[in-house]
């Protein structure tokens, strides 16, 4: 028996967001700040403005922006059945145009962090100085990048080879191997460039071949092995296991490794001031310098850039596992296992040009002074020398439905270890960036999703009176639809509690201490962190966690900016757990014959309103270091009514 099957799809999709101003007033006519642009597809409102210990003013500054991807699937597949084996073959190809615009600030971004406005000898309040700051427009930081929307092509081609074979009535084996080979992005324009190290110079694209066209080698030797087995050893034991290994094509990083969005054809000018005294500082009222971002004008001392390495593997995942599943007595069924996966090539994103620190604990140095490659600012480094590890235990306890009673039991132990959290998942202090790109080793913590202990139950119960129950089988109607024929259910999660970052200047970095400069995460800003003492960091019986959880005492910035990396590891500590039940009754009520019902549903979210606390600020530089200001959903009732037909 054989079949050869094949196929065509077409998506096209639009995804991104803009402010709700779009094509307002420009900060020209409102304000009378000047450098802005006056295209209506970015004016309106407020320029994002960051005030330190403060909420962030105005519009986001990564706003607009917009992905539109538009992607042509062919499939081809073929298989065959031969006695105990299966076979199958197949090969797709996808073609991805994809037009994007995920440059930004391209509306400005103005930051008030660096203490000007501090008298000499002044009390330490850095919060109420950036604020001063920001009335007298004395700016320690702006940004500003120019509109250019990329036009990207990718192809992807993939060829697989699959045989399943039952060898005996117990043992069956199951073999494949997947290659693929997926194009480095390249712009149909040829408008990309990248940074060569050994040149310290942009290279632009040209036409030509793929490296030509993308600047980044192909990977043309991508395999990737699967192979799985099931051994029944008799009727109520059954082992299984398998190994696979799969690539990532598909990674979105933010910006970070989109080489449309480099200099000279896209200009993100960071301007840091350090003296309010200098003829060259600005302040806000001075606006933005004239041709700031034009590309005539590419400087890249003010720019950054992005470096994507020559020879860049793509990220891949192993992912393992053994389980043992033992059918037991009442309908019940017990599954042991070991499941893990292994990530390599993962990306961390980092600056390329990070400076040293400075040289003695007195010094100042600027930091264009400080960074190894004179003549350029930040550069934006897709690293790919991230790894992740996860090992767990997974015990399922299943009772199939029967006598009205149905339950699942899923514990997980477990434990996952990496070096660098994914761009943009920047929870509990975590960020895609390292406190020091130099230094990989020192990352190597849980990750930020790491929970060693999970729980959830789950069960159904129907209550055993009503028609066509254990009693009363044969009640009359209204009697039935008062107290028969009802079900309840339940889901009670309890999970360990998540990891928390310890930060020092999670926000704007003292002059100082930078190493890069004030970047976000997703560009490859800094992640400094703290120094602590002794052996904990939490608070000693505090008679309100939500106010003192951390014990301040032992954590502390550090004081000498030639040592600016602390010495608190990475996640080193732990929010609070969470647990929470969710409860459930309905009944089905029979209405206009038999083929149709009407459902009530009466649903009980946090039935018992336990209070599951969000992480805790782990920003020690903020005055809300250690408090607890935010919690997860409180208990919540709802009704509802559903008509089958």
């Amino acid at each position: 028996h054989s079949m050869l099957e094949g196929g065509i799809a077409i998506s096209r999709r639009r995804g991104g967001k803009q402010p709700p101003a779009i094509g307002g007033p420009s900060m020209l006519s409102q304000y009378g700040i000047t450098g802005l642009p006056q295209d209506p597809a970015l004016t309106g409102g407020l320029v994002a403005t960051t005030i330190s210990g403060f909420s962030q003013l105005g519009r986001q500054a990564t706003n607009p922006q917009f992905q539109n991807p538009l992607s042509f699937d062919y499939k081809l597949n073929y298989s065959r059945i031969a006695g105990r084996q299966t076979l199958k073959t197949g090969y797709e190809f996808v073609e991805i145009r994809t037009q994007v615009n995920d440059i930004n600030p391209l509306y400005g971004r103005d930051a008030y962090a660096g203490g000007f406005s501090r008298p000499a000898n002044g009390p330490a309040d850095a919060t109420s100085y950036s604020l001063a700051d920001f009335y007298f427009g004395l700016r320690s930081q702006y940004a500003l990048a120019n509109y250019v929307v990329g036009n990207y092509r990718q192809h992807e081609h993939f060829l697989y080879l699959q045989d399943d074979f039952r060898i005996t009535p117990k043992w069956t084996l199951n073999l494949g191997i997947r290659y693929e080979f997926v194009t480095p992005r390249w712009e149909r324009d040829n408008v990309l460039s990248n940074f060569d190290p050994a040149a310290r110079a942009l290279i632009p694209a040209k036409s030509g071949d793929l490296f030509s066209r993308s600047l980044v080698d192909p990977n043309k030797a991508e395999f990737a092995p699967r192979i799985g087995f099931a051994y029944s050893a008799n009727k109520n034991l059954v082992v299984r296991g398998g190994y696979g290994m799969g690539y990532v094509h598909q990674n979105r990083v933010g910006s970070a490794d989109l080489l449309g969005i480099n200099g000279p054809q896209v200009v993100i000018a960071t301007v840091n001031q350090s003296n309010p005294l200098d003829p060259a500082f600005r302040t806000t009222q001075s606006g933005y310098p004239t041709g700031l971002t034009d590309p005539k004008n590419f400087v890249a001392a003010n720019a950054n850039i992005t470096y994507l390495p020559r020879h860049l593997p793509d990220p891949y995942v192993q992912s393992y596992f053994f389980s043992v599943q033992h059918s037991l007595p009442y309908e019940m069924v017990l599954d042991v296992g070991y499941v893990g996966n292994h990530g390599v090539s993962l990306p961390v994103i980092g600056d390329y040009n990070q400076a040293t620190p400075q040289p003695t604990p007195t010094s100042t140095l600027s930091l264009a002074a400080r960074r190894p490659i004179q003549g350029y600012g930040a550069i934006t480094w897709y690293d790919p020398a991230a790894f992740s590890n996860y090992n767990s235990l997974q015990v399922k306890l299943e009772k199939r439905f029967s006598q009205g009673l149905q339950f699942l039991h899923s514990f997980v132990y477990g434990k996952a270890i990496d070096n660098a959290a994914q761009s943009l998942d920047n929870s509990n202090g975590n960020d895609a960036s390292p406190q020091d790109i130099r230094n990989l080793a020192a990352e190597k913590g849980v990750s930020n999703y790491d929970q060693k202990f999970s729980s959830v139950l789950s069960v159904f119960y129907q209550l055993p009176v009503g028609r066509g129950r254990r009693w009363g089988s044969k009640s009359n109607p209204i009697v039935d639809a008062a107290v028969g024929g009802w079900d309840l259910s339940l889901i009670n999660t309890a999970l360990t509690a998540l990891p928390v970052n310890l930060r020092a200047w999670n926000g704007s970095i003292p002059a100082a201490f930078q190493t890069v400069g004030n970047l976000s995460g997703f560009r490859g800003g800094e992640a400094f962190r703290p120094n602590v003492t002794g052996s904990s960091v939490l608070a000693v019986n505090p008679q309100d966690i939500t106010n003192t959880y951390f014990d301040v005492n032992a954590v502390v910035l550090p004081t000498d900016p030639s040592r600016p990396f602390g010495n608190a590891g990475r996640n080193s500590t732990r929010a609070l757990p969470f647990n929470q039940l969710d409860f459930s009754v309905h009944k089905n009520f029979r209405v206009w014959g038999e083929d149709k019902k009407l459902q009530f549903r009466a649903e009980f979210f946090n039935l018992f309103n336990h209070t599951n606390f969000s992480g805790p600020n782990s920003d020690r530089a903020s005055a809300a270091f250690g408090t607890i200001r935010s919690t997860l959903a409180p208990r919540q009732i709802q009704f509802a009514l559903k008509l089958y037909f």
